[in-house]
């Protein structure tokens, strides 16, 4: 397996993130364009959702139970810090419905701001540490 599918994965949620940054500027542009909001973090969801079942069915297994010791250990780090960033991720989709983002924007300019810098180190982890090493041993 090739990470190139991967890493557009990668870039297609780095997107939407930047997309969705550009509305955190103030509570009234978040009160104003929750529904907006809302539209384009289901579509983060689903996305970020593909891509970790891509990983943890295919990728994951393979590095773990792969034969060098670096990425398995590697993978392992990954793997179980993402259970608690997917967690946590899950919880906050499911509570920022449009209502409570109009409701709570300053809440969800906080938790939002939180959220993305997990997603985005976790995707320069695995662009410029994981992946290049899964490169170079298969």
């Amino acid at each position: 397996m090739h990470t190139d599918g991967l890493r557009k994965q990668h870039q297609e949620i780095l997107a939407l993130l930047t997309e969705l940054q550009a509305f955190l500027d103030n509570a009234e542009h978040v009160a104003r364009e929750c529904q907006q909001i809302r539209k384009l973090l289901i579509q983060l969801y689903g996305k970020v959702q593909i891509h970790l079942s891509m990983e943890d069915n295919i990728l994951y297994p393979k590095m773990i139970n792969g034969f060098d010791p670096e990425l398995s250990q590697m993978a392992m780090d990954l793997q179980a810090e993402m259970g608690t960033l997917k967690q946590t991720f899950s919880r906050y989709i499911q509570h920022w419905m449009s209502d409570q983002i109009q409701a709570y924007a300053q809440e969800f300019i906080f938790q939002s701001t939180a959220i993305f810098q997990g997603l985005h180190q976790r995707i320069e982890a695995e662009n410029n540490q994981l992946y290049l090493l899964y490169e170079r041993i298969y």
